[in-house]
């Protein structure tokens, strides 16, 4: 009997490196990405092990090559004007938002610093079929033809407004418009409450508030639906 993957068990792969130029460190890489072990489905667990296995390469190509270069130009230049240097950083780092009903959903923050105030977050975010070991578009989770997009702007809008009348929160003035230039239906994924869809750092808030978050609750009428694993055999493990 062909039976469901519904959740996985994860270990994670971490590497660590320190970057030098002339003897002294100028670049920190860190990097931590999920492996699932001991599947249900095999072909589809190696779909995406192998996925988040070329997301820790491109990082790590990134680092050693553009970042690394840019830390040592740094560097040198700060030498010769006898400024002080400080240590470039980047961090590859991940988090399991959702691992049951034959769904796994997480997201990956990319950090780096390169001198400055602070440093930069950019996130990514992957939400998988356990059986078939292919990525689920947020459409899965709402009924076929209905308007998703136009109901996710206006509860994260309904939400940002709470935010701002309660004084937790604090957008840009014209917040409303940005939530909609800047909506992407990829950065989404699953947290027990609903669905939740965010937005990158500086799009529609000062950095203070970091990469900003909307949670829309299960609807099982109008969307976004909880998940639900297939009957047994409703799937092959393609």
């Amino acid at each position: 009997m062909l039976r469901n993957q519904t959740s996985v068990e994860l270990e994670t792969v971490s590497l660590k490196r320190e970057m030098t130029h002339e003897g002294i460190p100028v670049l920190s890489v860190s990097v931590s990405v999920p492996r699932i072990v001991r599947p249900v489905r095999p072909a589809a667990a190696k779909r995406i092990n192998r996925y988040y296995q070329h997301a820790c390469k491109v990082f790590l190509h990134y680092c050693e090559t553009y970042l690394f270069k840019l830390a040592v130009e740094e560097f040198e230049g700060a030498l010769a004007n006898s400024f002080p240097f400080r240590k470039f950083d980047a961090v590859f780092t991940y988090t399991v938002t959702w691992n049951q009903d034959c769904v796994l959903s997480l997201y990956t923050d990319s950090y780096e610093y390169t001198d400055g105030a602070h440093g930069n977050t950019v996130r990514y975010a992957d939400t998988w079929d356990l059986n078939t070991g292919y990525p689920l578009p947020i459409t899965a989770f709402f009924p076929h033809g209905a308007p998703w997009r136009k109901r996710l702007i206006a509860g994260a809008a309904k939400q940002a407004e709470a935010g701002i009348a309660s004084g937790e929160s604090m957008y840009f003035d014209d917040y409303k418009k940005l939530l909609v230039k800047h909506f992407n239906s990829q950065n989404y994924y699953l947290v027990s409450e609903g669905l939740a869809v965010y937005y990158q750092l500086y799009t529609i808030a000062p950095y203070v508030e970091g990469i900003v978050s909307f949670v829309m609750p299960f609807d099982e009428s109008e969307g976004p639906f909880h998940p639900r694993c297939p009957r047994e055999n409703a799937r092959a493990d393609l």
